[in-house]
């Protein structure tokens, strides 16, 4: 572990090794060719010794990039075959190496059970990396239009020319204007899915997998907690019994799309993943509370909808979120005010919205405006807050800060103090 930890890049020197890195991947790219595919532990091997099946579950995926481009790229398959070989490929692919085949399922599906957006490392890496990440989503991008280019240009030359032609557009086109998003299977290579949309899901879970370890892995040190993370998303997002009813859950938004084009809509951040984003932002949480001090009685309960909303997305992480807030009260009780018995609500809630400024690489400045239902009936209270909310491992978050309030129904000051877990 500590020869792991002392080789990870600190943050202070990541935009110089962004840079380096962008640099010499692109040089790569331009100037040479590999003649084989490298396995992980060849590039990367402080990662393989800590996180061996991440590297299998790549390694294992790429060979079937590799079988599905050969059956799409040779004359000796007929056209009419290319469906039932590559449907042949998936079933080798899932029935071997079974613990680290990705799922045939979408990433409607995949990533509600990966539960990775609300988690504290989620865009980490396209942050603090965004040299780097840029790179990771040309290969996204270069991945499907090969693929679509093969369906376009069928078995013979027009294939290979149709290949030739995406290789060109990407240093024309795509590397000058690189994506600000990873691009779905389903927006770029919409032909493909109709002869598997099995391995088109595969294709999408491997390459956000991608995404995931790399802000997993931007962290400074190494802990237990960073491997089991690894190693829940890599569950989450692999094969499970029934995913085959999900295969074809999808949309085709550009039916047509042409890869050797580079329309406008593929270098933007809103697309297909995007709206995947936007319809699990929504997250909820749960509380406990237990009776503590003079005066407190039950044991109460609540939840919370939390929604967020990413902006400015070339300037880094910035959100707003709105959070709804629901608590039960299970033993209400009368209290003097003013000399008159006031009983306290069963039920209140309370609406937070607020923008988190991050300060620190692992800490942010949260500033939120509260109004909220309070525990006497007929009382409303109104309050600003400042927090600091410091990341003190990959599923564990520490707030503390306080609150003014506005009106006379809310508290004048309050301080809070709160740990965050994630499962």
């Amino acid at each position: 572990m500590k020869s792991l930890s002392s080789s990870l890049t600190p943050l202070a020197n990541r935009a110089k090794v962004d840079a380096d890195f962008d640099a010499a991947v692109f040089d790569y790219v331009q100037h040479k060719k590999s003649k084989a595919g490298p396995t992980m532990d060849l590039y990367g091997p402080c990662v393989a010794r800590v996180a061996w099946t991440l590297c299998r579950t790549i390694d294992w995926t790429h060979q079937h990039h590799e079988q599905t481009y050969d059956i799409m790229a040779s004359q000796k398959v007929a056209w009419d075959k290319k469906k039932e070989w590559t449907n042949q490929a998936v079933k080798i692919y899932l029935a071997r190496n079974k613990d680290v085949a990705r799922s045939v399922a979408p990433l409607d599906v995949t990533l509600r059970r990966a539960a990775c957006l609300m988690k504290p490392y989620f865009t980490y890496y396209r942050t603090y990396y965004p040299k780097s990440n840029s790179e990771a989503w040309v290969a996204r991008w270069w991945h499907p239009a090969v693929y679509e280019a093969q369906m376009i240009g069928g078995n013979g030359a027009g294939q290979d020319s149709a290949v030739n032609q995406v290789n060109r557009t990407m240093f024309a086109r795509v590397y000058p204007n690189r994506p600000q998003r990873m691009i779905l299977s389903r927006e770029l290579m919409p032909r493909y899915p109709r002869i598997s949309p099995e391995s088109a899901n595969i294709f999408d879970n491997l390459h956000l997998l991608h995404g995931l370890a790399y802000d997993i892995l931007s962290y400074e040190g190494w802990t237990e907690q960073q491997r089991d993370e690894l190693h829940r998303v890599i569950a989450a997002m692999s094969y499970q019994p029934g995913d085959e009813k999900y295969t074809r859950k999808f949309d085709l938004p550009y039916p047509d799309v042409d890869p050797r084009r580079h329309p406008a809509w593929m270098a933007g951040p809103e697309g297909g993943l995007f709206i995947l984003a936007v319809a699990l932002a929504g997250t909820l949480a749960g509380t406990l509370a237990l009776p503590t001090g003079l005066g407190s009685y039950g044991t109460d309960y609540g939840g919370t909808f939390i929604l967020t909303k990413s902006i400015l997305p070339m300037l880094g992480l910035h959100r707003l979120h709105t959070n709804l807030v629901y608590r039960h009260n299970s033993q209400p009780q009368a209290r003097l005010e003013e000399g008159e018995p006031r009983l306290e609500r069963q039920d209140y809630w309370a609406l937070r919205a607020g923008y988190p400024a991050r300060i620190l690489p692992l800490t942010l400045l949260m500033l939120d405006f509260v109004r909220e239902q309070r525990p006497l009936s007929g009382q409303l209270g109104s309050s600003i807050e400042v927090s600091l909310r410091r990341q003190m491992n990959p599923r564990m978050v520490l707030s503390i800060g306080g609150a003014a309030g506005a009106g006379t129904d809310a508290d004048k000051y309050r301080a809070n103090v709160a740990i965050q877990q994630s499962f």
